[in-house]
């Protein structure tokens, strides 16, 4: 674990943030998201304890998510599996390595670690405390970075649609509303810091105006000073400041901030296959292989704590793997949900098939919020959809084990062999007692008892 913590210029921001008034906007509508700066105001805004701060938190709430969902196995060597796979990707380099940076990315995968162990427990019984806590949990990770606000209203929805199927209590709801009203606040909040607008003019100059049609499109809608924009002078990141105090790009933000988010999204409605193309937001960009780290290994100077050659295998980012990993997962968890009899195993099949679609799904849809540093920003995602394909594959081996236990002699499909053996039944009890010989007759139980002593008879 990082002992010391590297401070970025977006970190020198969080900082900043951090430091203003906590009854004030620039603190809850600042140029930041608030839950980082929260946390640096609860540490005396004393950058050298957020890397410890950040190991101690992951380890909580990733040792959370491997009890929980060791907990939805039945078998102890299906529980030690995912158990150990947890751990394994909370403490690859791709996860670990965020500890040592003053950057949101690291309490955004703890916090969602810790939303996810929730999710695994919770609904088993739906208890007032289990309502508070993902109610809790889940308005942190919406208002840790704003493109969690999606999957705060996903999760909102789902539980909505779990109590109009009766399926989930009502005091559910409460979980759902306060999750609707975090991402909502979450949006307010980076709508007033104009958090959103740095994010849209990466989008617009590096990959709209890259394209003719996109370029044609926006222009037609009145986006001013499109030479100027592509130029190296429209470029915010090696200019900075200087950027959005120039007076010649002054048309173009004032365009920006009115009408520029209605022209990108009728823009990907006439071309939805915008969402999935260009440097920046094609699959290989958004999970998998080109989403490295390695820029920020070097940064940081961070090193695998699992070692490159266990983690190349816990994370690899190579597109031979990364993608047939994928689809075996997802296949694996759609034959858990469709064959197997155990409910608890099939829902924990489910989840990690839910992770799988949503983590890219959730990863595409950032990569076109912002095109910008898209590794750092998709990394959750790519934990989530990652975890998916664990929980996937070590339920389908379970259950497909079950399966085949229950087909062999000495056992009952859909007991386990303890109780086919426990003469709970005649069939077991048959079963037991190995394959009776074609052509003859098994007698019932009844027959096949020995004849009482003598001793007894006469005492009787």
């Amino acid at each position: 674990m990082p002992t010391r913590a590297v401070l970025s210029p977006d970190g020198a921001d969080f900082v900043r943030v951090s430091r203003q008034s906590i009854f004030g906007s620039g603190f809850w509508a600042g140029t930041r998201a608030p839950v980082l700066p929260l946390m640096l105001r609860v540490l005396g805004n004393k950058v050298s304890t957020v890397a410890v701060a950040n190991g101690v938190i992951g380890a909580v709430c990733w040792g959370a998510l491997a009890f929980a969902a060791a907990s939805r196995l039945r078998t102890r060597a299906g529980q030690a599996a995912v158990f150990a796979g947890v751990l394994l990707v909370a403490g690859s380099l791709q996860v670990s390595v965020w500890h040592g940076v003053v950057l949101a990315e690291s309490l955004s995968l703890s916090l969602m670690a810790a939303l996810l162990a929730l999710v695994l427990v919770v609904p088993a019984r739906w208890s007032w405390p289990g309502v508070a806590g993902v109610a809790a949990m889940g308005a942190l990770f919406v208002l840790v970075r704003d493109t969690n606000a999606l999957v705060g209203l996903l999760l909102a929805a789902i539980v909505v649609a779990g109590v109009a199927w009766r399926r989930v209590p009502l005091r559910a709801l409460v979980a759902a509303a306060v999750l609707v009203a975090a991402s909502l606040a979450g949006m307010a909040s980076s709508s007033a810091g104009d958090r959103w607008l740095q994010g849209l003019h990466h989008v617009t100059r590096d990959r709209i105006l890259a394209s003719d049609s996109g370029r044609d499109w926006f222009v037609a809608r009145g986006l001013p000073d499109a030479d100027l924009v592509r130029s190296p002078d429209g470029n915010d990141y090696t200019r900075g400041a200087a950027f959005w105090s120039d007076p010649r790009l002054a048309p173009y933000l004032r365009w920006l901030r009115r009408h520029g988010r209605a022209a990108l999204a009728t823009y990907v409605l006439a071309h939805p296959a915008f969402l999935g193309q260009g440097r920046f937001a094609a699959w290989s960009s958004t999970f998998g292989p080109r989403p490295t780290l390695r820029v920020y290994t070097a940064y940081t100077d961070s090193r695998a704590p699992l070692g490159s050659f266990v983690n190349g295998i816990v994370w690899p980012e190579s597109a031979p793997v990364v993608f047939p990993l994928l689809l075996v997962g997802m296949a694996a968890g759609a034959g858990a949900v469709v064959f197997d009899v155990d409910r608890r195993r099939r829902t924990f099949a489910a989840l990690g098939l839910a992770g799988i679609v949503v983590g890219l799904g959730w990863a595409v849809a950032t990569a076109n919020l912002d095109t910008a540093e898209t590794p750092r920003h998709v990394i959750a995602q790519l934990a989530l959809a990652r975890l998916g394909v664990l929980f996937c594959v070590v339920a389908a081996t379970e259950a497909g084990l079950a399966l085949a236990r229950g087909r062999k002699p000495g056992t009952i499909p859909g007991l386990p062999p303890r109780a086919a053996h426990a003469g709970g039944s005649s069939r077991s009890s048959d079963s037991a007692s190995g394959p009776a010989d074609p052509g003859t007759s098994t007698p019932p139980p009844s027959t096949r008892t020995a004849n009482p002593p003598a001793s007894s008879s006469a005492g009787s």
